[in-house]
């Protein structure tokens, strides 16, 4: 495992967010046009806007829910990772900042011991070199 693999919760849950904005967005908008929907025709053309909204929303709904089982996946992977790993610190430092999205400061904090949050940086990227 590397950097990489280890940085990839932060994408997903990024990822995630992203989508549960746009999710939140056509909601919203959705809510808005609402009222003026009767379920009259307005129009000779054929076209279901309120559909298309209510199966791209559906769409979302899957998207976020592969991004959190692969990052539930991803966090599974890192734990079996740690479990090699002999050094106490390090262990803390990828679960701080891998698994909980932690700061390079709050690491530190959590670490404690008077270890600083370039300390605790510089210690994770040497483990990678």
């Amino acid at each position: 495992m590397n950097r990489r693999d280890l940085n990839q919760i932060y994408y997903y849950k990024q990822e995630i967010k992203m989508w549960e904005e746009e999710r939140r967005r056509l909601k919203e908008e959705s809510e808005v046009k609402s009222p003026s929907l009767d379920g009259m025709p307005r129009s000779q053309k054929i076209s279901d806007p309120t559909g298309r909204k209510g199966v791209t929303l559906a769409d979302i709904d899957i998207i976020i829910e592969d991004l959190e089982y692969r990052a539930l996946v991803k966090t599974k992977e890192i734990y079996e990772f740690m479990r090699d790993i002999d050094d106490s610190m390090m262990r803390q430092i990828i679960k701080y900042r891998c698994i909980e999205l932690l700061s390079w400061k709050r690491v530190a904090i959590k670490i404690g011991g008077g270890n600083t949050e370039d300390g605790v940086r510089m210690a994770f990227n040497r483990f990678f070199e």
